[in-house]
């Protein structure tokens, strides 16, 4: 894939990779016997969990205390 000026094709290829590991992840899971219910609880922690680490990213960037002088 290439990527476009900015940060707008390498959020997508963050987030299509994040996407194929939850699926493979839930896949095993209902393999493994998990029922639908917990497997949606599972799913949606596991977004939620991606999400924060996609704000803390965000929040650390522009953190001004990480600039160096």
């Amino acid at each position: 894939m290439q990527k476009k000026v900015g940060s707008t094709m390498i959020n997508q290829e963050i987030q299509d990779k994040a996407s194929k590991k939850i699926a493979d992840t839930l896949e095993l899971l209902e393999m493994a016997g998990y029922d639908k219910k917990h497997i949606d609880v599972i799913r949606k922690a596991m977004w939620s969990l991606f999400d924060f680490s996609i704000l803390i990213n965000k929040v650390g960037s522009n953190d001004i205390t990480n600039i160096t002088k």
